[in-house]
């Protein structure tokens, strides 16, 4: 066996097992409740991690596996990211109300993207759904690593306090998410049926190193300190909060 086959194998295997892990530690720091979806996602990869080795050899019941797989992940990840954000945000309406209208057209683009490339993608219809796959899963990574950019952004701007744990899961998705972006706009721009398990192997190789973060963030002290030093002056986050109001309501 060639060495690609045994490392990718030996990742599958860490995987599920190092995110099973995160799920106990999650459960013991009784944190299930305060980010439900992050776990809910860590499950679900866990889910897949055991399924997707048990189908290898069936090359058609994996291919329909993976790409529902790929389907179910990327409103998850938003999923994840918008809880993060409404938690930043908690307590100023104006500013939730503006992620809710991003969140809301980021995913319409992305649906809008992936329908239209289907439709303008000559041959049969296998063909198109394939182009409809690969242009969502390309469009979807292009938003979550917006969407993780900007939170990074906003948060900075304007001083706002992360928890350990909510900087520690956004950390480990923006390392994968970078990745992700760059292997799935390598493989919609080159192709090729030779490249693809260099494109998986990298992928699952950035996913174990999120984990790993993930799992340095969630097992640290609880003293460790905040992302931040201190909370902006009150007023001015109240002044953007109540622009933001006052612009939204018109």
């Amino acid at each position: 066996m060639t060495p690609i086959p045994i490392l990718f194998q030996a990742l599958t295997i860490a995987a599920p097992v190092s995110q099973a892990a995160l799920f106990l530690q999650a459960a013991r720091r009784k944190l299930l409740r305060e980010y439900s979806l992050f776990v809910w996602y860590t499950g679900f990869q866990i889910a897949k991690g055991i399924l997707y080795p048990i189908i290898r050899n069936h090359p058609k019941t994996y291919f329909v596996a993976y790409w529902l797989g790929e389907l179910v992940d990327i409103p998850l990840v938003i999923a994840v990211l918008y809880q993060l954000y409404s938690r930043l945000l908690r307590g100023f309406q104006g500013l939730q109300r503006l992620q809710d209208l991003l969140f809301r057209w980021s995913a319409a683009i992305c649906v809008l993207v992936a329908v239209t490339t289907a439709a303008a993608t000559p041959g049969t219809d296998n063909d198109r759904l394939m182009a409809a796959v690969l242009s969502l899963d390309l469009s979807a990574a292009v938003l979550k690593a917006g969407l993780i950019v900007f939170l990074f952004l906003m948060s900075s701007a304007l001083s706002l306090r992360w928890t350990r744990y909510a900087f520690g899961i956004l950390v480990g998705m923006g390392l994968y998410n970078a990745v992700a972006l760059v292997t799935v706009a390598a493989r919609a721009q080159f192709g090729g049926f030779a490249a693809v398990p260099y494109y998986g192997l990298i992928k699952l190789g950035a996913y174990n190193c999120a984990i790993v973060i993930w799992l340095l963030y969630f097992f640290a002290r609880e003293t460790v300190g905040q992302s931040v030093k201190s909370l902006p002056p009150a007023n001015n986050l109240s002044s953007w909060n109540q622009a933001l109001m006052e612009l939204l309501t018109r």
